[in-house]
């Protein structure tokens, strides 16, 4: 939220640490200053106005203040106090009724308890609110025994909200040496300062007030820049700024939900470009990121190994085809399938001293956006301004499955491209597909008895298959890899997206062991001469090692198949609405077209996202082509809203396309 005026958030390191004192201080402060301050307590328990009545009490002028949203007559925890009158905290409920009609300077907002005090049910704290709301952040403190501890504790909690400052100030008595030990331990950005508890006259009061807003004026008086005035400067991927010069901007997200500038929330319909699988937030991966980047950051992977890279190899081992043995760590996607073209191309050079430079593809495969991975997916129709820059492939044209019509003429058939391998295969460096689904090309299926024919007679003639598994993998298509369901194992696989749960970027090429030995050599010239600087990131791999950990032990594909259900139960439902085309589900995808033309991914769909947030779902059209693919591991009452909503949208869409028409 971007208010009119600044937001201060005051919370606590402990119970009865002086919250309402040090709120009540500083808004006396700001009115000596002849500042216009707000108080707001959205959560009080322990009776009704309890905190309010103090601080109106302690200050004097005019002071707006606003009435608590939750109300509780136990003074315990929100979750508990909530609990015990049958009452849900709604977190974006406190959001969206942040005062924000009064003109004002600040608004003093007082928490309920500390920032890991449980609000509801689900665990949401004032970490979460923090997300939603830019603010400085004031924590009070004891100034006695205990507070280096709790006062370290929680501020280093602070560091993973985006708060435009935090301060801390130390209530009661000042101790000399715990400020001088807080004072080496803080972050230099953090401000510290003290005010004491104890009684004193009115004019003595009003002076360490004006003192305390003095002290944190520097932080308070920041200027709140508006970072959507920067927008003109970026460059968005696959975007057309004229056409669409500023996007919304989102500022958190948990689980499904991606919660916008303004409080709106929106359903990631699209997993983040397909790469949350899990949801979005996860708190065991967040937990495994902040160990292991306090433990090992980063090291130079070519001379030395280190754990987070071997267990995730230990884990990928109990998911993959014992035959693929070797792993190679890369960045992303397009970078592990440069990795397999030189596997291949080098492998061949050295094991029969002979240079192969032909690779087959498949019409439609998109295989990233460097150059190698480009010239793969010439045939995507999403490179053609670089086509003189790119090597020749092979594109064959697949069978497709639940398409309206195909006929024969239409695609290779398996006899013909076994007769080309008979014929060329010594030419023929390697092979790529992905595997039953191409994603960016349209979310098209491939027909999976072509594409194992393929790979059979590929293999036949010893002619490595390399399966970009990159969207596929990690059950997006309905089993841990896609290949499982085509019953034939390729020789190289990429992986990358669902591989740290959405997390951060990191992607494997994993090989055969015959693949291995032709780079095995005395000669370190034979060697695969490739790598980045943040090979095998410990922190990436990390976030890897729990995602695994996350899709074992929590049941992550048993999920997948309550979404594939629904999905199969909406795929039904949409085929009898006119103007759909091609409805297809395969896993956790849905797919349909919304014109009989050929797809095309150049056209505007401006309208069907914005139709669709309207049914709060956040959706990415590929051209005419409406998907869902969201994040499978969800409760089922998720599943259910997520069905509702999406089925609303399709109905809208349909009605829009009748109005279009008419």
């Amino acid at each position: 939220m971007t208010a009119k005026y600044k937001i201060i958030f005051v919370t606590g390191t402990d119970t009865d640490v002086g919250k309402t004192h040090i709120s009540s201080s500083l808004l006396q402060g700001f009115l000596l200053s002849g500042k216009k301050v707000g108080y707001w307590k959205p959560v009080q328990s322990g009776g009704k106005n309890l905190d309010l009545d103090v601080v109106l009490t302690s200050t004097k002028g005019d002071l707006n203040h606003f009435e608590s949203i939750y109300t509780f007559e136990e003074p315990v925890s929100p979750d508990q106090a909530a609990r015990k009158v049958g009452v849900k905290i709604d977190l974006q409920k406190i959001f969206q009724q942040i005062p924000n009609t009064q003109p004002l300077d600040y608004l003093v907002v007082e928490g309920a308890g500390g920032l890991f005090v449980p609000l509801n049910e689900q665990g949401e704290t004032w970490i979460d609110f923090l997300r939603l709301v830019e603010s400085h952040v004031v924590v009070v403190s004891r100034c006695g025994l205990g507070t280096l501890n709790h006062t370290l504790l929680t501020v280093r909690a602070l560091s993973n909200v985006s708060t435009k400052s935090s301060s801390v100030v130390l209530s009661g008595e000042n101790h000399a040496e715990n400020k001088k030990s807080l004072t080496r331990d803080l972050p230099s950005d953090v401000k510290l300062c003290s005010f004491p508890r104890s009684s004193f006259g009115e004019e003595s009061h009003d002076l360490h007030c004006k003192k305390l807003v003095g002290s944190l004026n520097e932080v308070f008086s920041l200027k709140g820049d508006n970072l959507n005035d920067h927008q003109k400067n970026l460059w968005r991927p696959f975007t057309q700024h004229k056409l669409s010069p500023n996007s919304p901007r989102v500022v958190s997200a948990k689980g499904i939900w991606l919660t916008m500038e303004g409080g709106e929330k929106l359903m990631d319909g699209v997993s983040s470009w397909w790469t949350n699988s899990i949801g979005h937030a996860h708190p065991r991966i967040g937990r495994a990121i902040h160990k292991q980047q306090q433990t090992l950051d980063h090291v130079l992977f070519a001379d030395m190994v280190h754990q987070p890279a071997l267990e995730l190899v230990s884990l990928l081992k109990k998911e993959l085809h014992e035959d693929l043995s070797k792993y190679f760590f890369s960045d992303d996607g397009s970078t592990a399938v440069e990795v397999a073209l030189k596997m291949c191309c080098q492998h061949w050079k050295q094991s029969t001293g002979k240079v192969r430079k032909r690779f087959m593809v498949l019409e439609g495969g998109y295989h990233g956006d460097t150059l190698g991975a480009m010239s793969l997916g010439k045939g995507s129709g999403f490179h053609d301004p670089y086509h003189h820059w790119m090597f020749d492939v092979d594109i064959l044209r697949p069978k497709l499955a639940f398409e309206d019509s195909q006929n024969d003429a239409d695609f290779h058939s398996v006899e013909s491209i076994q007769e080309t391998l008979t014929n060329e295969h010594d030419q023929i460096a390697g092979f790529i597909m992905e595997p039953l689904l191409q994603g960016a090309s349209g979310m098209r299926v491939i027909d999976p008895q072509w594409q194992k024919a393929i790979v059979v007679a590929c293999k036949e003639k010893n002619i490595p298959v390399i399966f970009d598994e990159i969207f596929t993998g990690f059950g997006r298509a309905g089993s841990m890899f896609a290949y499982q369901q085509l019953g034939v194992t390729p020789d190289i696989i990429c992986l990358s997206k669902a591989l740290t749960g959405g997390n951060l970027a990191l992607s494997l090429t994993v090989a055969t062991d015959t693949i291995f030995q032709s780079f095995y050599s005395d000669q370190k010239s034979d060697a695969l001469l490739h790598g980045h600087s943040y090979t095998a990131n410990p922190i990436a791999c990390a976030a890897a090692v729990e995602t695994l950990k996350v899709y074992r032990e929590e049941g992550v594909l048993n999920n997948l198949s309550v979404l594939m259900q629904s999905l199969s139960k909406m795929r039904n439902n949409i085929k009898n609405y006119s103007g759909f085309y091609n409805v297809r589900q395969v896993g956790g995808v849905l797919a349909f077209e919304i014109a009989e033309s050929t797809r095309s991914y150049n056209v505007d769909t401006a309208f069907i996202r914005e139709l669709a947030s309207k049914h709060q779902i956040f959706l990415r059209p590929l051209g005419n082509t409406v998907y869902v693919c969201p994040p499978f591991h969800l409760k089922p009452h998720e599943v259910s809203l997520f069905e509702e909503k999406f089925m609303m949208f399709c109905q809208s869409l349909c009605h829009y396309q009748q109005l279009q028409k008419e």
